[in-house]
């Protein structure tokens, strides 16, 4: 592998997202799990791409769910759940692989005013190149938003690594020509990119 640049996802990778998220949601509707993911994955472009603002998607999301009645419930339970909560050690890996000479990406499917609370932590600062959905127009997996990441990465898809937490985020990898990586936990990363000659050993050294 001739490996040049490695992209990350942002919540659930970079952001340390609650586990459990859409469970509890699903437990105050009362429906299944599988259920609330398929109607919301169907649905997610709207905030994602069309800027639809979160409190309207998810309002969409109830009423295809003929859940209406659980709004005040569900978005109070948004608020107090969807924080931001960088992981300072994604964070430190993200420098580490900088002076190790590859390139950094942070490509996320956020809305815009989720994306405007990431930037007020200036996050941005520790990547080369950052690509935000509602920002282009297109969302993972769509050949679009990583053609355009790679591009701006400047390199060639067989050269980018990236690591997201989500299985359908990474689903189209092989046809657009990237290596993915499932994102379990850091430890398991880290493990990863030393079998990947990425780190030379688990203690992040160069």
């Amino acid at each position: 592998m001739n490996i040049r640049a490695i992209g990350f996802d942002y919540g659930g990778v970079i952001d340390d997202q609650p586990p459990g998220f859409m469970a509890g949601i699903a437990e105050i509707l009362g429906v299944p799990l599988d259920e609330l993911k398929k109607v919301y994955f169907h649905h997610n472009s709207l905030v994602n791409v069309d800027g639809v603002p979160y409190d309207k998607f998810w309002g969409i999301i109830l009423e295809k769910l003929k859940k209406e009645k659980k709004s005040a419930e569900v978005l109070k339970y948004i608020a107090s759940e969807q924080k931001t909560n960088i992981d300072p050690k994604m964070v430190e890996l993200v420098d580490r692989l900088r002076t190790l000479g590859y390139k950094t990406g942070l490509l996320s499917n956020n809305s815009p005013e989720n994306w405007s609370k990431i930037r007020q932590d200036v996050l941005g600062q520790h990547f080369d190149v950052v690509v935000i959905s509602a920002e282009v127009g297109y969302q993972k997996p769509s050949s679009e938003i990583f053609n355009l990441f790679i591009k701006k990465l400047g390199v060639s898809p067989s050269e980018l690594i990236f690591i997201d937490d989500s299985e359908q985020s990474l689903r189209l990898s092989q046809e657009i020509g990237f290596y993915p990586v499932l994102f379990k936990d850091y430890e398991d990363l880290i493990g990863r990119f030393v079998s990947l000659a990425i780190l030379v050993d688990r203690g992040v050294q160069p």
